[in-house]
């Protein structure tokens, strides 16, 4: 019983996730307070919605780029790849506001993916990708639910799902770098 427990505390330790990985949860969870009012001031003395989540969309995707370009210059065409296939995705979102889960869930997945290869070296990557998406899918729904607390928010149920799409994406790009020994 005693070493089933310690085996069990290893393994859960194994999939904490990093600093780093925890600051974005606690940043994405947090914004259901503030997000659309931020949103709406930026769209009013900024820039409409659609361009600053295409823009985060791009500026997440040519930062990628960067980094793969200066690590792994053969797999800046599959990175590159990937992320077209997450914009197309984005491109089908009705809601200009849901493409934002796609970015936010999307370095999630990514940064969690690449926190699972580390701490696990023998993880195959369809693994790291279904905890990952998986990490992501429960974060999203933790949002959601929260948002029912929340004045003037309602949680939806498809958000969930536009989360875990935005985890795999992120997740398939960590995993991608990460088992080519690039990050």
């Amino acid at each position: 019983m005693h070493t089933h427990f310690l085996g069990m505390l290893q393994l859960s330790m194994k999939l904490l996730p990093s600093k780093i990985t925890a600051a974005w949860v606690l940043l994405v969870l947090s914004s259901a307070f503030y997000a659309r009012d931020l949103l709406a001031f930026l769209d009013r003395y900024l820039a409409p919605n659609d361009y600053l989540i295409w823009g985060s969309l791009l500026l997440f995707a040519l930062i990628l780029l960067t980094i793969t370009r200066r690590v792994w210059p053969g797999g800046t065409l599959l990175i590159g790849e990937i992320l077209l296939l997450g914009l197309l995705a984005a491109s089908l979102f009705e809601v200009s506001v849901e493409r934002m889960h796609l970015v936010k869930y999307g370095v999630m997945g990514f940064f969690y993916s690449l926190d699972i290869l580390k701490n696990n070296r023998s993880v195959p990557g369809k693994t790291a990708l279904f905890l990952s998406t998986s990490f992501c899918a429960l974060v999203a729904a933790t949002d959601e639910s929260c948002q029912h607390f929340i004045p003037d928010r309602v949680g939806d149920l498809r958000d969930v799902g536009f989360g875990a799409v935005g985890g795999l994406w992120g997740a398939l790009i960590g995993v991608c770098l990460k088992r080519k020994g690039k990050l």
